[in-house]
């Protein structure tokens, strides 16, 4: 039997089955470009946006005025260790801490710390009252507190690291009994020489110095010093009971941190509120500029030695007034 001749194009053609075939089931790419960010294999189906990762660092400041009370009127280590926790402060400088390094003090020190938190005292040498102490998160990495007190106020100076970022962080308190005058000279000395040598300062603590009234003589005296120093003062609402702004925060305006006064707390029995700050360690984002340049390798050093030539100008311009 002669075969039968079928023309190409009514032929049957057996589909190709390649090789792979998870690789043949696959969705074809989605294009580079999606500004939308629409989920090209299924639109009904959100589509994942990456995270922005912010790096900020919450840094609390509280006058205890004793902060191993435990009496019929206040709890106070409890108190704390709930501020520090419900607030999620990485950071509180206490002053007027009254505390002390020794069994005396064990039991107040437990209570107020959080778990997962460090506590390190600086306490008031040879007398009752004072003192100083950091609650930190054990996430943050701190060096141990440097004793930068003088006569005229107490203080302290420590390094916080988080995420490859750190800040100098810098506490004070001026007992009221101090001569005013006698602080504005010792403090300068003390943060001139560390405004020198350390980068993203910031210091905190309880001047006892009304600066919400700055045309009295002590508000002007700090305001001065703040001035000189290129320093930035944070806390403008009261800080105490009677309706003053005692407890500052200053950071210099040279310093790429980004300072934000979060809230001011009144959960702890004291005459002295919480102030919460949140510091932002991500850069700036870059600001777009349009240059106009010249095209150096395009310009005509020859007819450019003729134009100057033909200025009308004379040595004796250089000199005229």
């Amino acid at each position: 039997m002669a075969p039968i001749y079928v023309p190409e194009h009514q032929r049957s053609v057996e589909p190709k089955v390649p090789d792979e075939i998870d690789t043949f089931l696959q969705p074809p790419p989605p294009p580079r470009f999606n500004p939308l960010r629409v989920n090209l294999y299924n639109p009904c189906v959100p589509a994942r946006v990456p995270s922005v990762v912010v790096r900020t660092l919450c840094v609390g400041l509280l006058n205890t005025r004793s902060a191993k009370q435990q009496d019929a009127a206040a709890d106070k280590p409890a108190e704390i260790h709930d501020l520090v926790e419900d607030k999620r402060i990485d950071a509180l400088v206490i002053t007027e801490s009254w505390l002390r390094d020794g069994e005396h003090d064990r039991i107040a020190l437990g209570y107020m710390t959080p778990t997962g938190y460090a506590l390190k005292l600086l306490p008031r040498p040879n007398k009752r009252g004072g003192g100083l102490a950091l609650i930190h998160s054990s996430a943050i990495h701190t060096t141990l507190l440097c004793n930068i007190s003088r006569p005229s106020f107490e203080g302290f100076e420590t390094n916080i690291s988080h995420k490859k970022c750190s800040i100098c962080l810098v506490a004070i308190y001026r007992p009221p009994s101090t001569s005013p005058v006698k602080f504005f000279n010792e403090f300068s000395d003390v943060m001139s020489s560390i405004i020198v040598t350390r980068n993203n300062i910031i210091i905190v603590g309880d001047f006892n110095i009304h600066v919400d009234t700055p045309h009295i003589s002590t508000a002007k005296g700090l305001i001065s010093i703040m001035d000189d120093m290129n320093l930035y003062q944070h806390v403008h609402e009261p800080t105490h009971i009677n309706g003053h702004t005692l407890d500052l925060m200053m950071t210099s305006t040279l310093t790429p941190l980004h300072v934000q006064v979060n809230d001011v707390d009144r959960s702890v029995s004291s005459d002295h509120f919480a102030v919460l700050f949140k510091l932002n360690f991500d850069r700036p984002p870059n600001v777009k500029r349009k240059l106009c340049v010249r095209k150096w390798k395009a310009i005509d050093i020859a007819a450019l030695n003729d134009e100057i030539n033909r200025l009308p100008l004379s040595t004796g311009d250089l000199f005229s007034a």
